[in-house]
């Protein structure tokens, strides 16, 4: 597959791209590699590896399953890009689209990036808006929420401080004021906190969003969980990302 420019661009602003997917989510592997073949990388290019998520057996004191399992893998993944010596990662879950306003950005000002001084990369919450044709960075201060971890990009001495300090939490009672079991999101919010000087940029508009899905976070309902209703609410959602605006 040849690499497009947008890909050149990722490939160069990090050392590895990470794409945590369930084995078992054969539906969102296709998925998310159709987003990859959008900027012409796959799983079979030297600095994309797919990662297998973990899925525990028990919550525990964790909100759910999918809850511990998505905060594990995301600390499984640290820890494999710390021993692999990568000093700049991406990380992407596999329901991750690309939004319109960043594949239509020049591949030069996303290469660009690289120069910018962030340490925490989000894709951003925003739609694009009447007028917006390309994506930029904007800088947060840490007291500015995110949600999602579909989209983040680590670099530096981050890459171990975040692995360090999700790993503590882990260790810490239901609860705790130093910050307990949580969400990954809340986590990473947790940290930002902690770190003030830890710089956080966002892409305006957003960078890519988070593809309608049956969750593997939160408990399952109804509607995906009869076989014949699932299938036809999968088709539901597939219909619906197509007509949403990006």
């Amino acid at each position: 597959m040849a690499q497009t420019a947008h890909g050149q661009a990722l490939t160069t602003i990090f050392d590895h791209i990470y794409i945590i997917n369930l084995p078992f989510r054969t539906d969102r592997r296709s998925e998310i590699a159709a987003q990859l073949a959008l900027v012409g990388l796959s799983f079979e290019h030297p600095q994309v590896t797919l990662f297998p998520a973990i899925r525990p057996d028990d919550a525990g004191v964790w909100p759910t399953v999918g809850t511990l399992g998505c905060f594990m893998s995301q600390l499984a993944v640290l820890g494999a890009a710390l021993e692999a010596g990568h000093r700049s990662i991406l990380i992407l879950e596999d329901d991750l689209d690309w939004s319109q306003t960043f594949l239509q950005t020049p591949a030069d000002t996303i290469a660009a990036w690289k120069d910018a001084d962030w340490d925490f990369l989000h894709a951003g919450l925003e739609a694009a808006g009447e007028g917006d044709t390309q994506v930029a960075l904007k800088m947060l201060t840490p007291q500015d929420d995110l949600m999602l971890t579909h989209f983040i990009g680590l670099r530096g001495d981050i890459i171990g401080e975040a692995r360090d300090y999700l790993e503590a939490i882990t260790k810490r009672p239901l609860g705790s004021p130093e910050g307990g079991p949580m969400h990954l999101d809340g986590a990473y919010l947790w940290y930002r906190r902690a770190h003030p000087d830890r710089q956080t940029a966002v892409g305006q508009p957003r960078l890519a969003l988070q593809r309608w899905s049956r969750t593997d976070i939160h408990d399952l309902g109804w509607k995906d969980s009869v076989p014949v209703v699932r299938q036809l609410v999968r088709g539901m959602r597939i219909l619906r990302n197509r007509l949403r605006p990006r």
